[in-house]
């Protein structure tokens, strides 16, 4: 995957919410990707929260840190494209 800044990827985020859910997100306005995704503007549920994780891992090729959603983390657009752009930089990384 050629780099992503973390404005595409953010925009990533919210097309795969669109399509898996049929919801825009973005309509909520200014400040949208910082609203908590299982808050009470957008309204996701734990369940459809899973399906952005998986779709996320399969679009971007990583692997979500399991410490990085128990710390609660993966809960808003900004916060989750904090975590993707993180984990494209560790695996652009060469082996040494």
């Amino acid at each position: 995957m050629t780099e992503l800044s973390k404005t595409n990827i953010m925009e990533e985020i919210v097309s795969i919410i669109k399509k898996l859910f049929e919801t825009d997100i973005t309509c909520i306005g200014k400040g949208y990707e910082n609203e908590k995704l299982l808050g009470i503007k957008i309204r996701l549920n734990a369940s459809q929260l899973v399906y952005v994780l998986l779709e996320c891992e399969r679009l971007f090729k990583i692997k979500i840190p399991q410490e990085d959603i128990v710390k609660g983390s993966f809960n808003t657009v900004n916060n989750i494209a904090d975590i993707i752009y993180k984990q494209l930089k560790i695996n652009q990384k060469p082996a040494i």
